[in-house]
């Protein structure tokens, strides 16, 4: 059982709520995607929620679709299911929610995948004898944050890492520091 917002005493009418049945399960985000990104929202797409410091809640997928928009927001509304349990979600709960708009295979500036082997690597800058040069270093990749991955080894505090015009670069090239 939920709220009774009546008491004894009030008045009712055939449209008067006398109470709301609640259950901690079975529950759906729903989410307002701004009208821009119409085109893009379709079924399936991921959907990550999160608490309000941005603690991942729940991972889920948007089951469905309004057909048309809501005026008053001017958004289209989504749906995923929840499967959160009543002490992480409850409803009428506010979170934040991520729509994943796409997700494709990793590939930054800086960084690249040695054809032979398949290992990550970056190009720092390398200094040697008052010159610097291009390093080709490999690296561990860790968690994605965003759209990049993060590094979890093969890089020392104070590397310098190359992130710029790295598709013209190999090992030993000499290099230039801007801003240095």
């Amino acid at each position: 059982m939920g709220d009774i917002p009546v008491h004894v005493g009030d008045y009712v009418s055939s449209t008067t709520m006398l109470t709301t049945v609640d259950e901690g399960k079975d529950l759906e985000a729903y989410i307002y995607i701004p009208t821009e990104r119409s085109s893009q929202v379709r079924l399936g797409l991921d959907v990550d929620l999160l608490d309000t410091s941005g603690k991942l809640l729940e991972k889920s997928k948007i089951d469905f679709l309004s057909p048309q928009v809501d005026s008053m927001l001017q958004g289209i509304l989504v749906k995923a299911p929840v499967h959160a349990t009543p002490d992480i979600l409850r409803n009428a709960q506010m979170v934040k929610a991520q729509v994943i708009w796409s997700t494709t295979p990793w590939r930054s500036s800086g960084s690249g995948r040695d054809p032979q082997g398949g290992q990550s690597f970056v190009f720092v800058a390398h200094q040697q004898d008052g010159h610097w040069s291009a390093q080709q270093t490999s690296v561990t990749l860790g968690d994605t944050v965003g759209n990049s991955y993060a590094i979890s080894s093969g890089l020392k505090p104070g590397d310098k890492v190359i992130v710029s015009s790295t598709q013209f670069l190999v090992n030993g090239m000499p290099v230039m520091l801007l801003g240095a």
